[in-house]
């Protein structure tokens, strides 16, 4: 083990922790639930990038490439002006996606559904928000 290894694991046992320590809060719950998804995914790329990369760096390049993609995601939502909104539309947009995975079903179907959720979030129309 390297002293880069060392710092990686520091700094992973860091947001494993502050990951464990993070409240889902009822007042911005899908927002919440959409960055603890995020955390969770960055965890999972950057724990698995780190058990293979003694292994091979080829196997690790689209690990980190997700990992460094996901932590982007999450500093674009936890700082936005609109953390409630932009983790409405992103919640949504993972729950569809999610959903078209296990339906088998096209991408720019998701991206429609999202749009018209969007939509009638942006409208005030909360009814139809979470189908």
């Amino acid at each position: 083990m390297t002293p880069g290894d060392e710092g990686c694991r520091t700094q992973f046992s860091k947001l494993a922790t502050l990951r464990e320590r993070f409240e889902i809060r009822a007042d911005l719950l899908p927002a919440d639930l959409a960055l603890a998804g995020l955390l969770d995914d960055l965890l999972d790329a950057s724990s698995a990038a780190m058990e293979l990369v003694q292994r091979s760096t080829r196997v690790v390049y689209p690990l980190v490439r997700t990992a460094f993609e996901t932590a982007q995601r999450v500093v674009a939502l936890a700082t936005d002006d609109d953390y409630l909104g932009a983790g409405t539309r992103a919640w949504l947009y993972y729950q569809y996606k999610d959903a078209a995975v296990r339906r088998r079903t096209e991408s720019d179907e998701a991206d429609r559904w999202h749009s018209r959720r969007h939509e009638g979030l942006e409208s005030g129309d909360r009814r139809g928000a979470v189908a």
